[in-house]
């Protein structure tokens, strides 16, 4: 029998029964099903030993491991110049539409008529990659608040199909605003334009007019209720864990020099993030360099807020209730390294004054700056996975794959993210300004429609 709570929603939060019903239908027939074939076919094998579905655990009583990262970008070290210490919190803050590559276009419309979206349609916290966003409450006197989410896309898409009012009732709660359903839907169909190197023009489908739309104004402009960056997804997590538990061995038969380089040689996850390469690398050696182990993700399933420094951030009169969990589960204890340490589980966490208090974060410091944006707060907290080990001295080795140096050259993520930089820059410094992509209008005869690209409801 699976285990009862074993594809809860992140954090336990609540859900309507229909919602919760189909979550669960989701976590595993279309992530826990389909990443672990994946992961097995990718190493020429028809399972993998060492991972177990959390609906199906091992015996006896897990042990608990935490891998733990940054939560600010560490991407934007490796991005365009004009990126400082002292702007990189505000740079990181901006919300646009910049993950398109300059081939690409977003277009509305249906079928075969096709026109540019509205200027700033779909935008997104793209420079937030660390599965973790945040978005700054200013009023008349500055910065008030900030508040953060580490809540999977996916499990509002699944509560918005199964139970629309149900879904816009709980954003209304969590932002306590009048969210209704149709704020949250796509007005009309949603595709990228793209032009091939061959001049050829592919219409990529991303949404259909009615399906949820991730990047809603209560997502985005007006509000933050989950996350919005492309790989900023439950199902790349879940992808990214069971793939590394496989014995990737370097063609040279040298050792690994390090976690960004096992992600850049299996290409499994982003190695220009901090988040990446530390699952990878965790998970590689717990299902290859240790004793033997089956292993899993802990339910409830998610990435988490797991610690933060209160310390950090400073008022002369004391900062008594500023940090507040707003959506949790209980605490976990986990033991690495055969130390013990008790982390949180939170997914959405609120800085700032607690009712009554007529102060505001810019009345702060952090590491002795004023506070001024949001990015100075990210940089205090720390972000979790948490595995399930089990011990199992008779499994058998993970399956080997060898695996070559790449070819040299700029991952498409990474051109991506030094683009939307250089565009977040442009409108910090004020060097530049935001405008909508030129293009002529679409026609129908120059379209050639491909394999598409996986809507918005499935992800990436």
């Amino acid at each position: 029998m699976p285990a009862p709570d074993a594809f809860a929603p992140p954090a336990n939060v609540p859900l309507s029964p229909a919602a919760d019903a189909a979550w669960q239908r989701f976590m595993d027939t279309e992530v826990w099903g389909p990443k672990l074939a994946g992961a097995a076919a990718l190493a020429g094998v028809t399972a993998l030993p060492r991972v177990v579905s959390p609906a199906t655990p091992g015996a006896g009583e897990p042990q608990h491991l935490a891998v733990t990262w940054g939560a600010f970008p560490e991407s934007m070290r490796f991005a365009v110049s004009g990126i400082t210490d002292d702007n990189k919190s505000e740079i990181a803050g901006f919300l646009g539409p910049f993950d398109l590559a300059d081939s690409q276009q977003l277009v509305v419309g249906s079928d075969r008529h096709w026109r540019p979206a509205p200027p700033g349609m779909f935008s997104g916290r793209y420079l937030q990659d660390e599965y973790l966003e945040w978005r700054d409450i200013r009023d008349q006197r500055g910065l008030v608040a900030v508040e953060f989410t580490c809540e999977p896309p996916e499990l509002w898409q699944e509560f918005f199909e199964a139970d629309r009012e149900g879904c816009a009732k709980a954003q209304s709660e969590i932002l306590k605003a009048d969210v209704k359903a149709e704020h949250l839907e796509l007005a009309s169909d949603l595709a990228v334009r793209e032009v091939g190197e061959n001049g050829k023009v592919e219409i990529a489908l991303i949404g259909l007019k009615g399906e949820y739309n991730r990047r809603n104004r209560w997502n985005t402009t007006d509000g933050l209720v989950h996350l919005t960056q492309a790989s900023n997804t439950l199902k790349a997590e879940v992808a990214l864990a069971v793939q590394a538990t496989i014995d990737w061995t370097r063609d040279d038969n040298q050792q690994w020099r390090d976690q960004q380089q096992l992600c850049e040689w299996t290409r499994i996850g982003e190695p220009a993030r901090d988040s990446d390469p530390s699952i990878a690398w965790a998970v590689f050696q717990a299902a290859n360099n240790g004793p033997p182990v089956v292993a899993s993700l802990t339910p409830p399933v998610g990435l988490y807020i797991a610690d933060w420094t209160e310390s950090r951030l400073h008022h002369p009169d004391g900062l008594d209730g500023w940090w507040n969990a707003i959506r949790s589960t209980t605490d976990i204890e986990v033991t690495n390294d055969d130390v013990r340490r008790t982390f949180k589980r939170v997914v959405r966490l609120r800085v700032g004054p607690p009712p009554g208090d007529p102060r505001i974060l810019e009345d702060c410091t952090v590491d002795d700056l004023p506070v001024t944006h949001g990015g100075q707060l990210a940089e205090v907290l720390t972000m979790a996975l948490f595995v399930d080990a089990w011990a199992a001295p008779d499994v058998e080795a993970s399956p080997l794959k060898v695996v070559t140096k790449p070819r040299p050259g700029r991952r498409l993520l990474q051109s991506l993210h030094d683009a939307s930089a250089a565009n977040a820059v442009a409108l910090a410094t004020g060097s530049g300004t935001l405008e909508a992509r030129p293009a002529a209008a679409v026609d129908d005869s120059e379209i050639a429609v491909g394999k598409p690209r996986p809507s918005q409801r499935r992800g990436r």
